[in-house]
């Protein structure tokens, strides 16, 4: 799932970049489901434990539009499920917190 360049940090410096930046990866992912871009960052998570990952900036979209609730939030209690899936509004649950967010037109 984490493409195999990201998992080993780069050699040399990133010329024209602040030192903060140095190493990071620039993965433009695209846009996929909600479902698919939350297990991309849990495995970006479960492999950012590792002291030889590179940091990665991932950014993605959302398609089709959809719905994402954060780690604590119980999906029946917090989504109208049976609207949901009449709607065709997928929705996932993120690896980190926060509140519910409806993913549209941005890249994140």
């Amino acid at each position: 799932m984490i493409p195999p360049e990201h998992a080993k940090p780069p050699r040399g410096s990133a010329r024209g970049l602040s030192r903060a930046w140095e190493g990071v990866r620039l993965w433009v992912d695209g846009a996929h489901a909600p479902a698919e871009n939350m297990a991309r960052d849990r495995a970006l998570l479960a492999a950012a434990s590792d002291p030889g990952f590179a940091p990665v900036l991932r950014l993605f979209r959302f398609a089709p539009h959809g719905i994402t609730l954060g780690h604590a939030q119980a999906p029946e209690r917090e989504l109208d499920l049976e609207r949901c899936r009449r709607d065709g509004v997928p929705w996932a649950v993120r690896p980190t917190g926060g509140r519910a967010i409806f993913h549209a037109e941005e890249w994140t």
